[in-house]
């Protein structure tokens, strides 16, 4: 089970956070991933947690650009918001 929400936004960057857990039924993994031992987990355990950090991009010429205020009004809550954006 995968849990994964944005949060902190900056200026031309969000954070994204992610939780995996051990689901009730596991999933065949594909066969290029070696297969962790998913056996000594009990269900619901956290078997990781994540921070990803995404910038908003403009492509000519490149360069990061201020996060839309439409994008963060429709995906960060705003007590995750600095000041200004």
């Amino acid at each position: 089970e995968v849990l994964t929400w944005p949060d902190a936004a900056q200026m031309a960057t969000v954070y994204r956070r992610y939780i995996i857990r051990r689901a009730e039924v596991p999933h065949q993994a594909p066969e290029i991933i070696e297969r962790p031992d998913l056996a000594s987990f009990e269900e619901g355990d956290v078997l990781v947690r994540a921070v990803t950090r995404w910038a908003f991009v403009q492509r000519d010429p490149v360069r990061p650009i201020r996060i839309p205020k439409r994008v963060l009004r429709d995906f960060v809550t705003t007590e995750h918001l600095e000041e200004g954006t």
